[in-house]
């Protein structure tokens, strides 16, 4: 039997080539080329295939080293398929996009400088669908919704045929609200920001150890389950170590580490990336100066002048104001403001006195001109974005009023208008004062976190266990308190006899430990011990079993494990770990003795 194709073409080069035909007669070659997913497409009409042009050739890949890849049409839905890539095995779903535009009675989007969670809103028409391969509603009904939460949703404006179509941004659905019988369904969410980074838990992956923020910032990502296509985050020399409770959202911890970073913004762009850089990085789109003039381009005004956010000085401070720096405010002239009304913001302890006046000087300039904010209502500007910097054009000339801080696009049946609200404290490209400060103050942090910017010392060689914190599980003896084994006193001596006194865990300690905790990330290859009775001749109460352990930031990791008789003196080397705890586990009802503990590394 011999299998003749009506039309056949070549396209290209690769392997484990496969083609989905899509509802709009679409066509999607899927391709493997040197490893990488690709993919083109063409249109047909009518379904003529005859001498078709494939085009925008561009590389899809999520992985590397991609092989036996195949995908297939499932009717009314889109396609599923799969393809290994190394050892590992994964499953592709594509969902097939539907145009809802033809049902929208109403929305708006919504943006602020202050949040860079975006959200809309819609009301739709929710007819019965004319597709008799889909029963119910076009939109949601009882048994299936087009617009379940988590589904995507694309906005793109156009005027007319020949204006290419306008990206306002890609979101995902929150929640759909159907009621039965009634003609209409709504429909709200967020971008990706709000749906990835502030919904879900960082958990166990919660210790950022000593390293690139930049770098940092990637990994948060990337733990958050967006691959490489997804954000782009700028590069710099800027390092710091991180630790989160384990209820942190990844939103949140992105936040903490922008801290560092005080230029630093994280913003999504319309198509869905995220990005993560200073104010000129070239991964944003650049912020612009929209002129509108006062009688045509706007149809409403308000404007509030208010010296409640208005200052004429500010002091960046750490707690009990260890380190404070001041710096006066140039504010308006014609403002009677009190001598010291002064803005106080207390940051990090691990910064340097250089961060806090850069911090300073930063905020000195960013109040200045603080207090006047303007809204206003005009014409459908679906470019314009949070950061711009807004002129209104008049009679008497060109004024430039500040930054736009917030921007909500209306749209439906009722109209196309933006509203947009102007702050005159805004500087173009770097947001307004309130959301420097809650960047950089300490008591804007919802969930825990422990946050340093100084590097480890590896020059300086130490025994840390006497500057930890010491935690035991019980203690037997009162007057011999956990701290004798930090002491440095080993051995009696003929004029000490307290130096041998040992440290004992209760009989009745079901769960006995001994745990150092340093604050900070060290770097840890050697453990001394000195156990047992103060007698070299003697064996008594030598621990016969205990096991070392360090903390990874999700669980304890082994490092050591004694299972037989000890010597009185006894040194642990291993592989440097890097931790910020280290914790004995002890035998279960036994009388041992610990006399010294050292625990060598830099700080």
């Amino acid at each position: 039997m011999e299998l003749v194709f009506e039309h056949s073409q070549t396209v290209g080069t690769g392997n484990w080539a496969d083609l989905i035909h899509l509802w709009d007669n679409e066509a999607n070659l899927l391709y493997i080329k040197d490893g990488r997913m690709r993919s083109t497409y063409t249109i047909t009409d009518n379904g003529e295939w005859d001498d078709r042009k494939f085009i925008n050739d561009v590389d899809i890949s999520q992985d590397d080293n991609i092989s036996y890849f195949r995908i297939d049409n499932m009717g009314g839905f889109g396609a599923v398929g799969s393809y290994l890539t190394g050892s590992t095995h994964k499953l592709v779903i594509y969902e097939y996009q539907f145009d809802l535009s033809e049902y929208l009675n109403s929305g708006s989007i919504k943006h602020s400088v202050d949040n860079p969670i975006s959200s809309f809103s819609l009301i739709l028409e929710n007819p019965k669908s004319p597709n008799p391969d889909y029963e119910g509603n076009v939109a949601i009904d009882e048994e299936q919704s087009l617009i379940s939460p988590g589904a995507k949703v694309i906005f793109t404006f156009g005027a007319g045929q020949e204006v290419e179509e306008y990206e306002m941004g890609t979101f995902y659905v929150d929640r759909g609200n159907f009621t039965l019988l009634s003609e209409t369904a709504s429909v709200d969410g967020r971008n990706s920001i709000g749906k990835v980074l502030k919904d879900q838990t960082i958990d166990e992956n919660n210790e950022f150890w000593y390293g690139l923020v930049s770098d940092h910032l990637k990994a948060l990502l990337e733990q958050s389950g967006l691959n490489r296509n997804q954000y782009t985050v700028e590069n710099a020399a800027v390092e710091g170590w991180f630790n989160f409770s384990p209820n942190t959202t990844p939103f949140k911890a992105a936040e903490t580490m922008l801290e560092v970073l005080p230029q630093w913004k994280i913003r999504e762009l319309v198509d869905g990336t995220i990005v993560i850089g200073s104010s000129d990085y070239a991964g944003f789109d650049a912020s612009g100066v929209y002129t509108f003039y006062r009688v045509k381009d706007i149809f409403s005004r308000q404007k509030t002048m208010d010296d409640a956010e208005a200052y004429n000085r500010v002091c960046v401070h750490t707690e009990n104001y260890g380190k404070a720096v001041f710096r006066d405010v140039a504010s308006f002239q014609s403002w009677n403001l009190q001598a010291k009304k002064t803005l106080y913001v207390q940051v990090s302890e691990g910064l340097k006195q250089s961060d806090l006046e850069a911090y300073a000087n930063e905020l000195a300039l960013r109040l200045e001109g603080v207090g006047k904010l303007e809204s206003f209502t005009g014409p459908f500007r679906p470019y314009l974005q949070c950061g711009d910097e807004a002129v209104i054009v008049s009679e008497k000339g060109n004024n430039s009023l500040g930054l736009i801080t917030e921007i909500t696009h209306n749209f439906g049946k009722g109209g196309f208008y933006t509203d947009f609200a102007v702050d005159s404290g805004g500087t173009v490209g770097k947001g307004r004062l309130s959301d420097y400060i809650a960047k950089i103050a300490t008591g804007s942090m919802g969930q825990k976190s422990n946050v340093g910017w100084n590097d480890i010392d590896t020059e300086e060689y130490v025994n840390l266990a006497p500057i930890a914190q010491l935690i035991t599980s019980s203690t037997r003896k009162a007057w011999l308190p956990p701290k004798v084994m930090v002491d440095g006193r080993k051995y009696n001596t003929e004029d000490d006899t307290s130096g041998g006194d040992a440290w004992q865990h209760a009989i009745s300690d079901e769960s006995p430990y001994i745990e150092f905790r340093f604050g900070q990330s060290c770097l840890i290859d050697k453990i001394n011990m000195w156990v047992g009775a103060d007698d070299p001749e003697a064996v008594l109460f030598i621990p016969e079993y205990y096991r070392i352990e360090y903390w990874n930031g999700a669980f304890w990791v082994e490092i050591v494990e004694v299972d037989s008789n000890a010597d009185l003196e006894i040194t642990h080397e291993f592989e440097v770990v890097e931790t910020s705890r280290i914790r004995f586990v002890l035998e279960v009802r036994s009388i041992r003795r610990y006399r010294e503990i050292e625990i060598w590394g830099n700080m």
